[in-house]
């Protein structure tokens, strides 16, 4: 995957994407597998897994030679939420210099929140004016509110 070239690759359990716009394939029109058949067609495809699986977040690292894994933790309506969801992600991963997926998890929250899983399970939030007010904290040594 090149730099802000999100190519995706979309579990069962999401509706196709219909837009142009996004580099999205849905694996119900791959051949199917049985377990977790997506890791091995995502790395094939050099594709970033999106999926509503919650058991692909917490104390595990990804293999660096894989395109990626964004966990969902509501499911799309349809088609037009999976490609505003993906078209928002695309956004703000450009937005924070998040440009490669390679080897890195990432959950978008029901607010609409994103944030990259590590491998030790912490979710930290992409959020620019978060970072800032976090460093500012440690520098002035203010309690941290957020």
């Amino acid at each position: 995957m090149g730099k802000g070239n999100f190519r995706w690759l979309l579990d069962f359990d999401l509706p196709a994407s219909r837009s142009n716009a996004l580099d999205a394939l849905h694996t119900l029109k791959l051949f199917r597998r049985p377990g977790h058949s997506g890791i091995r067609e995502s790395t094939a495809l050099d594709r970033c897994l999106v999926t509503l699986d919650q058991e692909f977040r917490g104390v595990w690292a990804l293999d660096g030679s894989h395109g990626g894994i964004v966990i969902l933790e509501i499911a799309p309506i349809d088609h037009h939420e999976v490609e505003r969801i993906l078209s928002m992600l695309e956004f703000r991963l450009n937005q924070y210099g998040h440009t490669e997926l390679w080897g890195l998890r990432y959950v978008v929250r029901n607010d609409q929140t994103v944030a990259e899983i590590k491998s030790d399970g912490t979710e930290v939030e992409l959020s620019p004016w978060k970072l800032a007010q976090n460093l500012i904290t440690e520098v002035h040594g203010l309690p941290n509110s957020a």
